[in-house]
This record gives C-alpha cells, structure tokens and sequence, in this order.
C-alpha cells in the first residue's frame, strides 16, 4: 500500500513572526502546500515541532486513508495522543479512517 508523506521546512524567524511552509503528498496522488503564520511574543525563541503540521493535514490524510510517514521528528508520546485523536475523530466523522502515523525523523 503506497503511503501519505508529510513534510515541513524549517521555520523562517522574522522580528515579526514566524513563517512556516510544508506540504503532504497523499497516497492518492494528490498534494497541497500549507503555510503557517505565527505570532509570537518573541519570535526568537520559538521552539518548532511537527505538531502543527500533523492537525493541519491529518484529517486529509485520514480521508485518503493511507498510511502516513512524517518526515521530521516527532515523539512517541506525541504520535500515541495522535491516534488516539484520530479515534475520536472518526466517531464523529465514520467516513474518515484511522491511519498509521510513522516519524522519519526520528
């Protein structure tokens, strides 16, 4: 079975905010580019995960339904409260599917 890739540079800091770019290819073929501006009180400081990236896309990729690799890393506990999101999820939306969430990162 093919898998959904997601993907997500690095963050560009600025004295204004962040500026986040990444994208997911879908296991149908598909893809979409996400951008993601931050505010934040001291841009310098911030901290990047993938967490952003995963509630920006999963729901797509739960709708292709195809395993998912992230490309970036991203913790077990992280991954763990993730399926157990999608779980919920899916009570509320049964057209959606439980997909399996593998870090590449790390």
């Amino acid at each position: 079975m093919s898998r959904s890739v997601i993907r997500f540079d690095r963050p560009e800091v600025g004295l204004e905010g962040i500026r986040w770019q990444g994208s997911i290819d879908a296991a149908d073929g598909r893809q979409a580019e996400v951008h993601i501006d931050v505010t934040h009180p001291d841009p310098v400081s911030f901290v990047p995960t993938a967490r952003p990236w995963l509630l920006a896309v999963l729901v797509p990729a739960m709708a292709v339904g195809a395993p998912v690799t992230i490309e970036g890393a991203v913790d077990e506990v992280t991954l763990a409260n993730l399926m157990e999101w999608q779980e919920a999820v899916v009570c509320w939306r049964p057209h959606l599917s439980v997909v399996p969430l593998q870090s590449a990162g790390g």
